[in-house]
This record gives C-alpha cells, structure tokens and sequence, in this order.
C-alpha cells in the first residue's frame, strides 16, 4: 500500500500525539507512586538483606552501569536489600553515571524506585546534581557531553515528581547559564538539544512548527493538559521564552554567518576573474 501524502503527514501528527500521551501517562504514574507508597520503617528495613557481601555486589554494578538493560535488571535486586546507608553512594553513581539519551528513561526509573523507598533520597540525589552541573555564571563546561544527558536527566526527574521546587529551580539555573553564557557563538546549542526535542512540549507548551502545521491542517487540536501538571503556566512561559529567545539569537546568527560567507565567496570570485 502506498501512503499518500496526507497520510504521511497524519502519520507523523498522530506518532508525536502518542508519545505525549505515552510520556504523560508515565510521569502522573511516577508521581502517584511517589505521593502514595509507604516509605520503609525501621521494622521493614531489618527485614531486608543487609549482608555486606550483597550489598556491595549490589553497589558494584550500579557504579558499572552503562546501559538500559543494566539499570533495569537491578530493580529486583534493590528490592531485598536494605540500602539505607548507602543513599550517598547511589546518589553519587546515577549522577557519574556513562549513560546515553536514550537511557535516562531507565535511570528515572532507578530513582523513581529509590524514592518510593527512601524518603531522603531525592534530597541527596539533587544535592549531588549540583555537583555536576553548571548553575553560576561563573561555573564553566567540563563535559559537554556529559552535561547533555544531565540536563535531560534533570528534566525529567523534574517531570517525574522526584525533584520538586528546588529541582525545578535547578533546572532554570542551568537553563540560563547555557542560554546566558552563549548568546554569540551558540555552541551550547548540541547541548539544548536533546532537551528540545524529546521534551520541550511537557516543560512549556510549545509545540514543534512541523506539528503545529500538520494540526492546523487537518483542523485538530492539541490537547494542554498533556504538558505537566507539576509546572506553573508562569514556570512554563518563563522556560519557553528563555529558549526561544536563545533560537531567535541562533537564527540571527546564522543568517550573519550566511552573509559573511556569501561575501567571502563573492570575494574569491573577483579574484579569480582578475587573475
């Protein structure tokens, strides 16, 4: 069967839909589970398995781990063993963690895991976040790399109910310090940008130009409440325009560039034609 044209395009609308839908599903889920489960006492954390032996196996391979597979077949284990005094550690290891983009949806469920556990873990696990991020004006870029998978790590901690005010605050910081501290070479731009395009909908509202088209097309709508509920309109807009500001300055740019570079080839003409 050969897809028209408008099937294609209606194909592309309703893929991005379910993936919102898909990913707002999850996070109210994470949330609930956070807001709802009884965290350990005392009584049921001696019933756990404290045995050293286990507990620092199990400690090894979360600082070894390197893919989605890896961190999710951790989650049973986890469930056995009393980890209370080794939230520090955890902490430390999501936040050296060698992952990818594609893996941070399993690190989310790792703390998503943690949390409903350990009731002070969000706390260590963002205090150790700010170790590894930049937030001052003064702080510099390491690893850019690095930093990519952080920022989009940050996001969706923020989304899943495991940070709160002061992760949200986090992330604007570090927003602002990439957007603030490039506002003429723009090289922070690869860094943005696995943020923008997998979740910049759920943290502003905004909705990709291609999909807005396709919407307005075909006389549909794009349901709000799909972005998170965690966020005010106000914490919404303020993230929104800080980006798009950055994307005007970036289009500016490259339409300089553009010039300067069309200049330069008209240059290169003359000289030719003179030789």
């Amino acid at each position: 069967m050969v897809l028209k044209d408008d099937d294609i395009e209606a194909k592309g609308f309703d893929e991005w839909l379910r993936e919102v839908e898909s990913r707002h599903a999850l996070q109210n889920q994470n949330i609930h589970l956070l807001e709802n489960t009884d965290r350990l006492d005392e009584a049921k954390l001696r019933s756990l398995d404290s045995t050293l032996k286990k507990v620092t196996a199990f400690m090894k391979k979360l600082k070894q781990i390197g893919s989605a597979q890896s961190i999710i077949s951790l989650l049973p284990e986890m469930e056995k063993l009393n980890l209370s005094k080794y939230l520090d550690e955890i902490a430390t290891s999501v936040c050296e963690a060698k992952i990818k983009i594609a893996e941070t949806n399993a690190v989310v469920d790792l703390c998503v895991k943690v949390s409903s556990t350990y009731v002070n873990f969000p706390e260590l696990l963002l205090s150790e976040f700010k170790k590894h991020v930049p937030s001052k004006k003064a702080d510099k870029i390491s690893n850019a790399s690095k930093l990519r998978v952080d920022l989009k790590l940050l996001a969706e901690l923020v989304l899943n109910g495991i940070f709160k005010k002061e992760g949200l605050q986090l992330l604007g910081s570090v927003l602002s310090f990439l957007v603030n501290t490039d506002k003429t070479e723009h090289v922070n731009v690869s860094i943005l940008l696995p943020l923008c395009k997998t979740i910049l909908f759920d943290l502003t509202e905004l909705v990709p130009f291609k999909i807005k088209r396709l919407a307005e097309e075909s006389k549909r709508s794009i349901p709000k409440d799909l972005s998170s509920a965690l966020l005010t309109s106000e914490q919404k807009q303020m993230i929104a325009k800080l980006l798009y500001d950055y994307y005007i300055s970036l289009i500016h740019h490259l339409n300089e560039t553009r010039l300067e570079m069309n200049k330069i080839q008209k240059s290169i003409k003359r000289q030719e034609r003179t030789k």
